[in-house]
């Protein structure tokens, strides 16, 4: 295949490997970005699923200390006069 120009044939090519470059970078550059966004709510995601149906053992000890602590706090305010 014959270009009537052949010097401007090359010329546009080379103009576009010139450029490609840099934008193959931003390229690269916003698909990293949009990975690691994707992953960062996918990950905000499972958490929120895995705690709708699971305890991790802190949180059963919290919930432990906390009725401990609420029935102590009952007791207290029982005793007291002020609030009888």
């Amino acid at each position: 295949m014959e270009f009537p120009n052949n010097d401007i044939y090359i010329m546009e090519n080379l103009l576009w490997f010139v450029t490609c470059p840099s934008y193959l970078q931003w390229l690269v550059k916003r698909a990293i970005e949009t990975r690691e966004e994707m992953g960062d709510l996918n990950r905000v995601f499972s958490v929120s699923q895995f705690n709708k149906y699971n305890q991790l053992p802190e949180d059963e000890s919290f919930a432990a200390s906390k009725r401990t602590s609420i029935n102590q706090l009952t007791a207290i305010k029982v005793s007291l006069p002020a609030y009888n």
